[in-house]
């Protein structure tokens, strides 16, 4: 999954309810939100890898992928190396209103409004932003470092 010279590739979910998004959050010191999803592992399809991670993480399977609303690219340090990784980020309709609890003992989702929730990446924030006030597709992408 992780590895010191990989791009991971990440498949990602915009649930909606109302005015707001299901987003996840690590139970433990952390102050931001992600989209529920996970990696891709090696030859599997993303809309497959999708369904299995909000089966795994919430017990989700009345669900419809939709659509693919846009694609982040992100890279941070982590420790001593640097994740690189490719966002796939899908609108996923849910086909009767399910329970959201988290099955994972190190997350916690809830229903919120993107508009007053720190998500990171960011550039996942602004595209969904974008994307809920245009219904336009988004691609938020790193700017090349240039050689002078």
């Amino acid at each position: 999954m992780s590895g010191a010279n990989t791009i991971e590739v990440i498949a990602r979910a915009v649930i909606r309810r109302g005015d707001q998004v299901l987003l996840c959050q690590m139970k433990e010191g952390a102050n931001w939100w992600f989209l529920p999803g996970g990696h891709v592992e090696f030859g599997e399809l993303v809309k497959e890898a999708l369904l299995r991670e909000l089966e795994e993480e919430l017990g989700l399977r009345q669900v419809t992928i939709k659509s693919l609303i846009g694609t982040v690219e992100n890279k941070f340090p982590v420790g001593d190396r640097i994740q690189h990784e490719l966002n796939l980020v899908f609108e996923v309709e849910e086909t009767e209103e399910q329970l959201i609890e988290s099955r994972e003992v190190h997350l916690e989702f809830a229903f919120l409004d993107v508009n007053e929730t720190l998500i990171l990446p960011t550039a996942l924030q602004n595209g969904l932003l974008e994307w809920l006030n245009s219904g336009k597709t988004f691609w938020k992408g790193l700017e090349p470092e240039r050689v002078r």
